[in-house]
């Protein structure tokens, strides 16, 4: 089963902290929640101004997204693809804690729209969303996005 994905994050520090994740199966199931845990008092305007002001209210603690994802991703991913996804797996693995409790029968390593616009040799892509740093909209697009590329020969 593939998955799409994209987390709303903060980076401060050298931390990088969840402020909200989307997700979107290969069977058209979709998972939102907002980061009850993620305190807006000291951010970038910018956050504030593009992800927090579309904030819908579906707040959960970082425990609760974790036992939500345990069971949102089932089957077990055979492919989790972001854009750009570097951050966005940095963020979904620190839901699980340390390494080891990662499941065993998840991916590694996240697979990246990125790459595989390039080695499709485009530059075109579907338009981003109206409401795009929503982690949820992100998400559809992404899907999309891998649906235009999956096509192209």
């Amino acid at each position: 089963m593939k998955y799409w994905f994209d987390t709303e994050f903060n980076e401060h520090d050298g931390i990088i902290e969840l402020i909200s994740i989307g997700i979107i199966s290969e069977d058209g199931r979709k998972y939102y929640a907002e980061n009850s845990e993620f305190c807006a008092d000291d951010v970038d305007p910018w956050i504030i101004e593009n992800v927090v002001s579309q904030f819908t209210g579906q707040s959960k603690t970082k425990n609760e997204i974790k036992q939500d994802l345990t069971s949102f991703f089932t089957p077990a991913p055979t492919e989790i693809w972001a854009w750009f996804g570097e951050y966005d797996w940095i963020v979904l693995r620190q839901i699980f804690g340390h390494m080891l409790e990662w499941p065993s029968d998840w991916p590694l390593s996240h697979m990246n729209l990125e790459q595989l616009r390039i080695s499709k040799n485009t530059d075109t892509l579907p338009p981003q969303p109206k409401n795009a740093h929503h982690a949820l909209a992100d998400a559809k697009w992404c899907k999309e996005a891998w649906t235009d590329l999956i096509k192209l020969s």
